[in-house]
């Protein structure tokens, strides 16, 4: 839905900016609408989206999220049967003897 809004700004960019659309084959109000939702859209709204949890990210760049992330992909008994015996260790002092 469209609404009107008064900007106020220097009469050279006024006169800059009509000149830059008329060469370009569309209006002011379009141009600025254009620039401010590409502004937006790449710097600013973007850290109040929901992040993408990096595995969907993965997914979607192609890159392998387990090897960059070293990332076990061992299953939930390897890894408790892992962390069991370091902390084993740790608590019996077995890796300093």
């Amino acid at each position: 839905m469209d609404a009107k809004l008064t900007l106020k700004l220097d009469k050279e960019i006024i006169e800059l900016a009509k000149q830059y659309v008329k060469e370009n084959g569309t209006s002011l109000s379009k141009f600025i609408e254009e620039m401010l939702r590409t502004k937006i859209t790449e710097e600013g709204m973007n850290k109040y989206d929901i992040p993408i949890h990096p595995l969907l990210k993965a997914m979607e760049t192609g890159t392998d999220y387990f090897e960059k992330s070293n990332i076990s992909i061992k299953s939930p008994k390897e890894e408790r049967n892992e962390i069991h015996e370091e902390r084993l260790k740790k608590y019996l002092n077995l890796d300093k003897q």
